[in-house]
């Protein structure tokens, strides 16, 4: 989990843009970033989505999946 900001969030937020997020305040300058490991033996898998449950639950989220390309 990181802080970010600058050229890459903004790039990263016309992604999302494209695939249905809405900014109604104009695109984000700041994000916070969740990366998560590849999970083959799915032992985390649960805590996965508990995070993403959490965080599509604040009001002014976007959770973004960068490898498919779309909104959770």
């Amino acid at each position: 989990m990181t802080c970010e900001s600058g050229s890459e969030v903004a790039a990263d937020a016309a992604l999302a843009q494209e695939a249905g997020a809405k900014f109604p305040g104009g695109p984000p300058v700041n994000r916070i970033r969740v990366v998560f490991a590849h999970d083959e033996s799915q032992l985390f898998t649960n805590h996965i989505i508990w995070i993403a449950d959490w965080l599509k639950e604040i009001p002014s989220a976007v959770v973004y999946d960068d490898v498919g390309k779309c909104l959770w």
